[in-house]
């Protein structure tokens, strides 16, 4: 806050204070002025970056603790085999590890105060190719491939037989309804994999501030943009970035061994040039 900013804030005190206002109507007075005194401070330093191999570190654990209390995850680590123990969600840190490391190689990943604040967005590999991944070349290509094997074989060091089959089913499903929902249109779109804030680090516009990133980066390239939400409360979240909730995947429905409703996951896109 600047000085002529307090000084002027000091100024209407005094000026409330001499016609008459009570010590209580003040103190409504002053604490509505420091809360948008924050908002707007806060608004201020919400700055968005490109995620870097630096950030990766604390990009996983951010990635980790979010997941703690996400829908899908749950449903996908909450089997009646599962084996928690230190080494299994060791493991699984390993797994957001390199999936962090991964968005800063491949440039697919941004962030919010140095990775407490994450987001992964991407392109199919269609026309038109999206910026990032235009320099992208044979060894890129290999790197990938040895990511995708190490991250098969952590699968199964580290999860259950039935987390497995739950952690495929998950995927398959949201793959096949998007194609379906989207059709050749979902090649063209930006995709936003996965937002995550750490806990600690919540309602301070970080979240937002990634979301809009993507999106301006989608308009400028003439794009649409979709997710699937793993937490219905975060539709109106979305809703006021401007996306709208087209269909509604459930995983768990035929799902014997789960025995909680279905978890419903709202598929919600954005059209660009919809204002």
């Amino acid at each position: 806050m600047s000085h002529s900013t307090y000084g002027s804030m000091m100024q209407q005190q005094l000026n409330l204070l001499g016609a008459g206002i009570d010590e209580k109507q003040l103190l409504q007075y002053l604490s509505f002025e420091a809360a948008s005194t924050m908002d707007c401070l806060l608004a201020e330093k919400v700055k968005v970056k490109r995620m870097r191999t630096m950030d990766a570190k604390q990009a996983s654990r951010t990635l980790y603790e979010a997941s703690e209390h996400d829908p899908v995850f749950i449903y996908a680590r909450d089997t009646p085999d599962a084996r928690d123990s230190p080494f299994t969600r060791r493991i699984e840190r390993l797994q957001f590890a390199i999936a962090a490391q991964q968005w800063a190689r491949r440039k697919i990943g941004l962030t919010v105060n140095h990775g407490r604040a994450v987001v992964c967005a991407s392109v199919a590999s269609a026309s038109p190719p999206a910026p990032e991944a235009e320099k992208r070349g044979p060894i890129d290509k290999q790197v990938d491939n040895i990511y995708r094997l190490i991250g098969r074989l952590l699968n199964l060091v580290g999860k259950s037989k039935e987390q497995r089959k739950r952690f495929d089913e998950v995927q398959m499903k949201l793959g096949k309804y998007a194609e379906e929902m989207l059709g050749e249109d979902m090649k063209k779109m930006r995709s936003v994999n996965a937002l995550a804030t750490a806990p600690a680090f919540q309602r301070r516009g970080y979240g937002g501030a990634l979301v809009d990133a993507i999106t301006e980066l989608a308009d400028a390239e003439g794009r649409s943009t979709y997710l699937f939400s793993s937490n219905p409360i975060n539709t109106e979240f979305y809703n006021s970035h401007g996306f709208f909730t087209l269909a509604v995947v459930s995983v768990g429905d035929d799902n014997p061994t789960w025995k909680r409703p279905p978890v419903l996951i709202p598929l919600m896109v954005r059209i660009y040039g919809d204002k």
